[in-house]
């Protein structure tokens, strides 16, 4: 939403500020902020639009789509990278959380804030951009295809 995005704007002012305070400063990682919020918005937007699709056939998809969404965050390794899991446990595992868009999304806000991040190598941000390009497109056309039945009974 534009109020989560404000809201975000403060974050990353405070950020720049503790940046500067601490005498870390910025790099020219910074420039590339833009981009990757881009990219989350062209996320959310497919993600949104193939929801807002399914709720209005099904209307238990608004009371799954908190726990969904929730579930999804929790995937992605919002708190610690999933790198830190890779050699622990079954591998399949860590490939296929590792496949979250959130996951990649999560590794180039920190490439850019901490300048780490162990998927940003050339192939995977191409992999990323176009995959969250695919699915921006693919809700859009989704959603536009029952555009005529909305709104009605």
């Amino acid at each position: 939403t534009i109020s989560a995005l404000i809201g975000f704007a403060f974050e990353v002012g405070i950020l720049i500020v503790f940046a500067f305070a601490t005498g870390e400063g910025l790099t020219w990682r910074i420039l590339f902020l833009p981009g990757a919020i881009a990219l989350h918005t062209s996320f959310n937007f497919g993600c949104v639009l193939i929801a807002a699709r399914c709720n209005d056939s099904f209307g238990d998809v608004q009371k799954l789509l908190p726990f969904a969404f929730q579930l999804s965050r929790y995937l992605c390794g919002v708190m610690v990278p999933l790198e830190l899991f890779e050699d622990r446990g079954p591998r399949i595992i860590h490939s296929v959380l590792s496949w979250n868009p959130l996951v990649w999304i999560l590794d180039f806000y920190r490439w850019i804030f901490m300048g780490r991040a162990e998927g940003m190598q050339t192939p995977n941000i191409v992999l990323m951009v176009s995959a969250i390009g695919v699915l921006a497109l693919t809700g859009l056309k989704f959603f536009a295809a029952a555009e005529p039945r909305y709104g009605r009974p």
